[in-house]
């Protein structure tokens, strides 16, 4: 039960650092011609809690925790190239960091094949 409090917690001052965060900077006009689709990290909850093995607490905390990954790549978004790689090696560095304390080490794995997968096939890492 702390465990889970204590993810709830970091979860939503995470968010919150982030949207304060995109409040605070403008945009920033890119010079290049990206495909910003490739960073709207949504993906179907379920379908990922089925994959994962998730338990209920599990899945509330993944939930929350990838909210906050969803906002920071969205944000990672608005930079210009140079410092938007920056943002984005953040973001997947956290996002890793805080699903290895909430999954196993099984899930952990799967989550890891899934998010390189993805980011690879979007052409982002």
């Amino acid at each position: 039960m702390k465990k889970k409090i204590f993810m709830v917690a970091l979860s939503l001052l995470s968010m919150t650092a982030t949207y304060a965060e995109s409040e605070a900077e403008s945009r920033v006009a890119h010079e290049e011609t990206a495909d910003l689709s490739a960073y709207d990290m949504s993906v179907n909850m379920r379908k990922l809690a089925v994959t994962l093995g998730l338990t209920f607490d599990q899945m509330e905390a993944v939930s929350n925790i990838h909210e906050t990954f969803k906002a920071e790549m969205e944000l990672a978004s608005r930079y210009d190239a140079a410092k938007r790689q920056e943002i984005v090696d953040r973001a997947i560095a956290r996002d890793l960091r805080f699903m290895r304390y909430i999954l196993s080490t099984e899930q952990y794995r799967k989550y890891q094949l899934l998010l390189n997968t993805t980011l690879r096939n979007r052409g982002l890492h």
